[in-house]
């Protein structure tokens, strides 16, 4: 995931050597071709996609987990975007792991100019409900993620029901 994405996500708040620990962490580096990295710049998801189909799951997997791991935030169109990727991984795959939400980025405002200085060491992530509160927007990538959330079965109608996660299409997914 892009060091820019990471600073619009809420690396902005992070201290200086955050900054430089996530731009240096192996697992965020990805390597790309020149061609590939300058299509792709620092978009996320709902904007870029890798052109191998066959590749989705894994890029999804990787941006999820470090979106996660570094408690950056997630808008609803990228998570969106994330949950068609992962969709691809087929009912076994990378568990979702906010509960089924989307999270929201760090309160306050992003500094204007450079990416330098900041202030917190680690931004402040609400953290994901254990159960979705009524009316909320529920999304889970996968089965396996609506079953570790405890909401499987889901029925058409309820929240976090999608025909994707219903694979005999009989109104009932995850069962």
């Amino acid at each position: 995931m892009p060091l820019e994405n990471a600073f619009r996500s809420g690396g902005w708040a992070w201290s200086t050597e955050r900054r430089r620990a996530y731009a240096n962490n192996p697992a965020v580096l990805v390597v790309a071709s020149a061609s590939s990295n300058r299509s792709k710049g620092a978009d996320p998801p709902d904007q870029w996609r890798p052109a191998n189909r066959d590749s989705w799951c894994a890029y999804a997997d990787g941006w999820v987990k470090v979106k996660s791991s570094w408690g950056l935030s997630v808008t609803t169109s990228e998570r969106d975007a994330l949950g068609q990727m992962l969709d691809t991984c087929g009912t076994a795959g990378p568990v979702w792991p906010l509960g089924g939400t989307a999270f929201t980025a760090p309160t306050g405002a992003a500094p204007s100019g450079s990416a330098s200085g900041g202030a917190a060491a680690t931004p402040a992530v609400p953290p994901a409900p254990s159960a979705p509160a009524a009316g909320a927007d529920v999304y889970y990538a996968n089965c396996t993620a609506a079953r570790a959330a405890g909401a499987a079965p889901i029925h058409v109608g309820q929240p976090g029901y999608r025909t994707a996660l219903d694979g005999d299409k009989d109104g009932v997914a995850c069962e």
